[in-house]
Parts: structure tokens; sequence; C-alpha cells
């Protein structure tokens, strides 16, 4: 039963492949009929060929204009690190002037308070020299 439906199925099937497998007919045509093909064959192929060195062209230049594009995006980025590179080196440049005028401005403090120490000594000292000289001269 299996084999009798298997061959009734395949014989469904033969016509289909028969029918793909058909031979071109004759060519029929007359002399004109294949000289305009002929013509028109060469009239497509050259508009084929046009298209594709215009279609050609296009994407050589939308390949150009990309490149162009990622070449100015590099370079941006270039110029921003390059910016970036020297912001950031004066800003260690200003942190470094300002440390060094903090530390002046320390010495400078430490210097005037020295000084006036000194100052207030040399008063306290004269002072003391007067008192000295003022007591020695009451004894």
């Amino acid at each position: 039963m299996r084999v009798a439906v298997a061959l009734a199925v395949s014989l469904l099937f033969l016509p289909a492949l028969a029918r793909g497998q058909a031979t071109p007919p004759p060519d029929n045509r007359n002399p004109v009929e294949k000289a305009g093909d002929t013509v028109g064959g060469a009239a497509d192929d050259t508009a084929h060929k046009g298209g594709k060195a215009a279609g050609k062209a296009a994407d050589t230049a939308t390949n150009k204009a990309g490149e162009a594009g990622r070449d100015t995006r590099r370079a941006g980025d270039r110029a921003g690190n390059k910016a970036g590179s020297i912001a950031g080196d004066a800003k260690k440049d200003a942190r470094r002037t300002m440390s060094e005028s903090k530390a002046k401005a320390k010495k400078a403090r430490k210097d005037a308070a020295k000084a006036s120490g000194k100052a207030a000594d040399d008063v306290g000292d004269a002072a003391h020299k007067a008192g000295d000289k003022a007591r020695q001269g009451a004894q």
C-alpha cells in the first residue's frame, strides 16, 4: 500500500519536473527582429554600463565624503585632546604657582612677625636700659 502511494505521488510530480527541463523552442524570428534585438541589446548594455559608471561615481563620491567627514571628526577629536592637554598643563601650572605664592606669603608673614618681634625686643631692651639708668641715677 505504501509503495502504491509513493508511486502515485511521484507520478504527480513527474510532469512538473519535466516542464522545468523543457527545451527552448526554435528561433523563428526574421532577420529584422534579430537585428532589432541586437541593437536593443547593445543599447541596453550601453545604458547599463553608463548606469553602473554613474552609480560607481556616486558611490566613490559618497565614500570620499564619508572619509572627509571621518577625517574632520578625527581632527576635531585630536584638537579637543590637545586643548584638554593644554588646559590640564595650565591647571597644573596654576596650582604650582598658587602653591609657590602661598609659600612665599607664608614666608613673608613669618619674616614680618620676626621683624616686628625683633623691633618689640629692641624697644623692650631700650626701655630696660633706660629703667636701669634711671634706677642708678636715683641711688
